[in-house]
């Protein structure tokens, strides 16, 4: 099935909502006419000319990428500075873009959890400017012959994720009653006669921002005429997301590691030749908070998880500094090796995203080296 850009948007959208970006960031759609034809997707960690590049050698009509190409606003287009240039070039090329920053930093199965799985380790926690998103639980009841077709209506519109889980629902069967009346134009049954149907209830919850979208959804889908439903507020549970986390090891092997340990294992893993630890080397560890990129500034909150390390990049002076005072070790690995793994992850997600509505677009990841840092031997 061919496909537009709209439509890809709305599949990442689904994993990493734009709610969840932080107030000061730039998300979404960014270059390009949305409801242009995609048949291939580049994923790259941000755009530079070099990506655009390979975004026209590949043929590629849409760039997703994780750091925003447009952040302040732009006053004009004159290729007065490098962001105005790369515009430009993507415009002439007709080549979209869309931007997940922050909103997959905090959502589930993002750039967090991308660099917890590459470093074996288990969340425990959310961690970094937490907030949490009010839940809506929706029970409508529906013929049984219909139970698929609502459903599927429900998750598509974004009802019943949980974590990095999707199409979470709980159903049960039971006996629906109901008389048409003169002027009503009943889908099963007749005016006059009372009806006995064989009716399944289905339980979803819904985000409070996609209240409005899952009732239009259920609705249209549902056979009857006045579906019946019901739809409140939970003051529990509700989905909490944070820009990192507090994890501790998955391997019995990785339990008993020390700072010089874990920096030797971090190094590997993310392919970071630069890492910096701070603090003694043999330094227990047992309890590790993970920031994603430019993370140094959460060591407060590191430390008021309880945690003794924590794992980011651009660690500066001071931080380095602060943590100490307050018993946390820091790694740094570089922020584009603390976020790299993410952009393979999100490649992942939307090519099984894609083959599950039939989507015909390619997904390539971008093989452009970004980083600006290398190590002077």
């Amino acid at each position: 099935m061919l496909v537009n850009s709209k439509k890809i948007v709305k599949l990442i959208e689904e994993r990493y909502p734009p709610s969840l970006a932080a107030a000061w960031d730039n998300v979404g759609f960014q270059v390009g006419n949305p409801n242009s034809a995609v048949n291939k997707i580049l994923v790259a960690l941000e755009i530079t000319p070099a990506v655009v590049q390979e975004a026209i050698d590949v043929n590629a009509d849409l760039i997703v990428c994780h750091h925003p190409l447009i952040f302040e606003p732009l006053k004009r287009l004159t290729e007065s500075s490098p962001v105005e240039v790369v515009i430009r070039k993507l415009t002439a090329a007709r080549i979209g873009v869309y931007v997940a920053h922050t909103n997959a930093d905090a959502a589930p199965g993002g750039s967090v959890d991308a660099l917890l799985e590459s470093l074996e380790l288990e969340r425990v926690e959310t961690m970094g400017d937490v907030f949490s998103e009010p839940l809506y639980k929706l029970a409508v009841y529906v013929p049984v012959n219909h139970v698929q077709i609502v459903s599927q209506a429900m998750f598509e519109s974004g009802a019943g994720r949980l974590g990095s889980y999707a199409e979470c629902s709980f159903s049960y069967p039971g006996t629906g009653t109901f008389l048409p009346m003169d002027g009503a134009q009943p889908a099963i049954g007749s005016v006059g006669v009372r009806e006995r149907v064989e009716e399944t209830k289905i339980e979803v919850l819904v985000r409070q921002d996609q209240v409005r979208e899952t009732l239009k959804a259920m609705l249209d889908a549902h056979p009857y005429e006045v579906p019946a439903y019901d739809l409140w507020p939970l003051k529990a549970p509700e989905q909490v997301f944070g820009f990192g986390a507090v994890a501790v090891a998955a391997s019995d092997a990785s339990q008993n590691l020390n700072l010089a340990q874990w920096a030797s294992k971090v190094k590997a893993a993310l392919n970071a030749p630069g890492t910096r630890m701070v603090g003694a080397p043999e330094a227990p560890v047992h309890r590790i908070a993970v920031v994603p990129g430019a993370g140094a500034s959460f060591y407060k909150e590191a430390a008021a998880a309880g945690c003794d390390l924590l794992i980011t990049g651009d660690v500066k002076y001071h931080d380095a500094q602060g943590a100490l005072a307050l018993g946390v070790h820091l790694i740094d690995a570089g922020h584009c090796e603390t976020e790299l793994p993410f952009i393979s992850r999100m490649a992942a997600q939307l090519k099984e995203d894609m083959e599950q509505k039939g989507y015909e677009a390619r997904v390539v990841v971008s093989e452009t080296r970004i980083n600006p840092f290398s190590i002077a031997f």
